[in-house]
């Protein structure tokens, strides 16, 4: 195995401590670098929508109720 292929193997766990980091540190450069890039955070394109689901009247007492669901927000 060649000293490159260690390194990116190693780099793996690391790298992605790295990025939670600097995410957690320099929040607004994060999501600034991203935007230049055209790709949000979690990998979409910025014209890209997440999965929605949409449950018309989830509260059986109140008129006009929606329950609903982008993606996987927590």
């Amino acid at each position: 195995m060649s000293a490159e292929t260690d390194e990116t193997a190693a780099g793996g766990l690391a790298g992605e401590m790295e990025v939670e980091a600097y995410r957690r540190l320099f929040p607004l450069a994060f999501l600034e670098r991203h935007l230049r890039e055209s790709v949000r955070p979690d990998a979409r394109r910025l014209a890209e929508a997440r999965p929605t689901t949409v449950a018309l009247g989830a509260v059986s007492s109140a008129h006009g109720s929606a329950l609903v669901r982008l993606g996987d927000t927590v």
